[in-house]
């Protein structure tokens, strides 16, 4: 998201400077700059459609990330990179539509569970990212390899 391109442009220019060590305070001082994007992101992730790639032994299945009605809805988009037969994609605008009016149809007790459900996933998830970069030590090294981890939808 918003923060990666930050940091990395961070580490660059800090190698590419001259400096000739960055020190241990530095180099949490840059992880700690990424944490704090990273929660920045993950606020605004609500608001957000996406695509999300998922890659196992097997293959790997695209899914559009939906919000629908305060929770995420993934209809998938593709398989191993290839677009859904016109079959398998009516089924999945199906199971789209039908999850829409479902949603329509839940009563305020339903959607606040759903949707708390939902937090409770996502909360669980940010305390993950956030106690990971705090158990961590992190020491920068001059040469970097840089992935790039962000998936293209055509």
């Amino acid at each position: 998201m918003a923060g990666r391109p930050i940091i990395l442009l961070t580490l660059f220019l800090a190698a590419a400077s001259g400096f000739a060590q960055v020190t241990p305070e530095q180099t949490q001082e840059i992880i700690r700059h990424s944490a704090q994007a990273m929660h920045a992101d993950w606020e605004r992730a609500p608001d957000f459609d996406f695509c999300e790639v998922d890659t196992t032994k097997t293959g790997s299945r695209t899914s559009a990330v939906l919000m629908i009605a305060g929770s995420p809805y993934y209809r998938l988009v593709q398989v191993n990179g290839e677009d859904l037969s016109p079959a398998q994609d009516a089924a999945e605008q199906q199971q789209l539509t039908s999850t829409i009016q479902q949603r329509q149809r839940e009563t305020p007790d339903e959607k606040t569970k759903r949707i708390a459900r939902y937090q409770k996933e996502r909360y669980r998830d940010q305390q993950l990212l956030e106690q990971f970069t705090d158990a961590m030590t992190f020491t920068f090294s001059r040469a970097a390899a840089f992935v790039n981890t962000s998936s293209r939808f055509d």
